[in-house]
């Protein structure tokens, strides 16, 4: 008796957890259907920079393009797509299973994320673009099109179409430049006796002399300081400029050889007083932001230890003590 108890007891057991696990089945079976199947509109959806997974599953949740998270996430790790995901753009509707959303994420992004650091001069901003996955991309119509505005090509991260041309890119970057800095700075811009090419001059200097944000203001003291005095600016990113690339270091920064600061252009800030007549980069808001509004200091000198770290004088006997402290 007590043997066919216990039969029973397992028996039942069993078929409680069969039918739990059926029912959980049902359930995750349901989780992978669209929404639903009427609302056939595509939207766009957009995952960002470094998503997992997990908060793209989150994200498709909120939107309502899936039923649960946790099932999307489960699913898509079954089928390999945590280990293809692709940042950028993909249109998606209610109407899609979970597994057609899987299918259109595997496919890759409509769009892709490219950013453009501040500081970069046209020519790398072009060979940014001519490493991404643009098919349409031409950098040398690029940097034909877009070196008369150096300095308006804003630095930023941008969802950019896979089928982008140089011209389009180049339209999205100067775009981008009048929203941010044209029209949210007008008030300061307006203020400003320089013009904005002067001040957008002086932010690229500021932008590729500074190794940190904190230092921008300061170094923009200074400058304006030397530009007050009628001092030459002694500059060596402006050098670096006029000279181009570098085949020996293979960069477009590299320390100005000593032979450059006798070579006879408007950009050698050791040979001509004042700003250089164009941008020698692009520069960020911040940098722009010092430009218009430099640190109130009486330093007319300024360098960066190799820790980063900037040191500022008054004096050339101070600015060669600080050199022979901290650069020798």
């Amino acid at each position: 008796m007590h043997t066919k108890s216990l039969i029973l007891s397992i028996t039942i057991g069993l078929g409680l957890l069969l039918g739990v696990v059926a029912g959980i089945g049902i359930w995750a079976s349901q989780q992978l259907q669209p929404v639903d199947v009427a609302q056939i509109e595509t939207e766009l959806f957009i995952i960002p920079k470094g998503a997992t997974v997990t908060s793209t599953a989150a994200l498709l949740a909120k939107k309502e393009l899936i039923h649960n998270g946790l099932v999307f996430r489960l699913y898509a790790r079954q089928v390999g797509l945590d280990r293809q995901l692709q940042a950028g753009s993909y249109e998606l509707s209610p109407a899609m299973s979970v597994q057609k959303i899987i299918e259109t994420l595997s496919q890759g992004s409509q769009s892709i994320w490219v950013t453009i650091p501040e500081g970069l001069r046209t020519e790398e901003v072009a060979q940014r673009f001519a490493a991404s996955a643009l098919p349409d991309f031409d950098p040398e119509e690029f940097i034909t099109m877009a070196k008369p505005s150096e300095g308006r090509l804003f630095p930023d991260t941008y969802l950019v179409p896979r089928e982008s041309d140089a011209t389009e890119l180049f339209a999205l970057l100067t775009r981008t430049f009048q929203d941010k800095v044209e029209l949210k700075m007008a008030d300061q811009l307006q203020r400003n006796t320089q013009s904005l090419n002067e001040i957008v001059t002086l932010a690229s200097l500021v932008q590729r002399e500074s190794s940190s944000p904190n230092d921008m203001r300061m170094v923009a003291g200074v400058i304006s300081n030397r530009l007050e005095q009628g001092m030459k600016l002694d500059i060596d990113a402006s050098l670096s400029y006029l000279r181009g690339f570098d085949n020996d270091t293979q960069s477009w920064w590299s320390a100005p050889s000593p032979s450059l600061k006798t070579v006879d252009s408007p950009f050698n800030t050791y040979l001509y007083a004042g700003l250089p007549p164009s941008p020698i980069a692009n520069p960020g808001v911040q940098a722009i932001e010092a430009a218009l509004d430099p640190a109130p200091t009486s330093a007319l000198f300024y360098l960066h230890a190799p820790s980063g770290q900037a040191y500022f004088a008054q004096t050339y006997e101070e600015h060669q003590a600080n050199i022979e402290r901290y650069l020798r």
